[in-house]
């Protein structure tokens, strides 16, 4: 016996969602058996139905953006909103992309996400001239070698005047010159240790009043001069005024010889070396002091046969194996 069978057969059609029904409006779709796929454009974002492209928008203070494609809404992901976006410059959204606007001192980094830091010090080697560069955060300044600061623009560093300050070389003239500077003391001053003011010479230290008592001043000195001597033409020394007979010959305690005009006892005794023999001077006639004795330095401090004229020079007093000159 045969029992038949009857079916009834249907073919299924795939339905194209991408042509039929308008889906993906503002990004590609792709169809498949039974479905499709939204592939939406850089800065959009697939709707949670997958049919169309979406984002939320929040730079500016706005909420949301949305751009209308026939019956579809396709709104801007807003990449401003992520976290870390365009460091250390604005984030400027852009629909379906943003872009980094960098604060000055920094640059676009290679992926455009971020802004980093210039190194100006690097890039330019002879930036702060006369200082060392060092780079901070968005910028840089210069470190100045002493005697320099930086410039107002603070590019590269400039000669600091000195002499401008307050105080600087008193009783001198102060001289600037590339990155610092320096003193000119005033007569009877000398630099201090610190090279910046200008203090008195104690001149009374060289002794320089013979016959006399120095008193040092302010950038001077005067001599008090003991009796019998006199203040010279330069008014820095005691010239001997006492006048006497000279005696060319002291022997056995008795003076010979004596000249014919009288002189002062340094013309007569600082001769005593020169003509080789012991000489006397004065009333009553006294020995002249011997060389060597402190006596013959007091009275001949430029030494034998020399005398100072209180003009600044030394002057000879004797001619050799002969009475002394007669000098006034």
């Amino acid at each position: 016996m045969w029992i038949e069978y009857f079916m009834k057969c249907s073919i299924v059609v795939d339905i194209d969602e991408c042509s039929e029904l308008d889906y993906c409006t503002g990004g590609t779709c792709t169809n498949s058996p039974g479905s499709f796929e939204c592939i939406c454009p850089p800065g959009f974002d697939v709707s949670s139905d997958g049919k169309f492209c979406l984002g939320m928008k929040h730079a500016y203070g706005l909420h949301k953006i949305s751009i209308s494609y026939g019956n579809t809404l396709l709104t801007d992901h807003n990449e401003c909103s992520e976290t870390g976006m365009c460091a250390n410059g604005l984030c400027i959204n852009m629909d379906g992309s943003f872009k980094c606007q960098c604060n000055n001192g920094y640059i676009l980094s290679s992926t455009g996400h971020a802004c980093i830091d210039i190194d100006e010090c690097y890039e330019n080697p002879r930036i702060c001239l006369n200082g060392r560069c060092e780079n901070i955060p968005g910028s840089y300044h210069c470190l100045c070698r002493p005697g320099f600061q930086p410039s107002l623009d603070g590019t590269f560093c400039v000669d600091l005047d000195e002499c401008e300050e307050t105080g600087m070389c008193d009783n001198g003239k102060c001289v600037n010159i590339d990155g610092s500077f320096k003193c000119v003391c005033d007569s009877g001053y000398k630099l201090g240790s610190d090279r910046k003011t200008c203090i008195d010479i104690d001149e009374c230290t060289s002794n320089p009043c013979q016959h006399g008592r120095c008193i040092n001043s302010l950038g001077s000195f005067r001599c008090e001069c003991l009796p019998g001597f006199t203040l010279g033409q330069d008014g820095r020394s005691c010239l001997d005024s006492r006048k006497d007979l000279c005696y060319s010959q002291f022997r056995d305690g008795q003076c010979l010889n004596p000249t014919s005009m009288p002189v002062t006892k340094s013309s007569c005794c600082c001769c005593t070396v020169i003509l080789g023999q012991p000489m006397g001077w004065g009333t009553p006639c006294q020995a002249c002091p011997m060389q060597g004795s402190e006596e013959f330095q007091a009275l001949c401090p430029h030494g034998p046969g020399m005398t100072y004229n209180g003009d600044g020079e030394k002057v000879a007093l004797c001619v050799s194996h002969s009475a002394p000159n007669e000098i006034q």
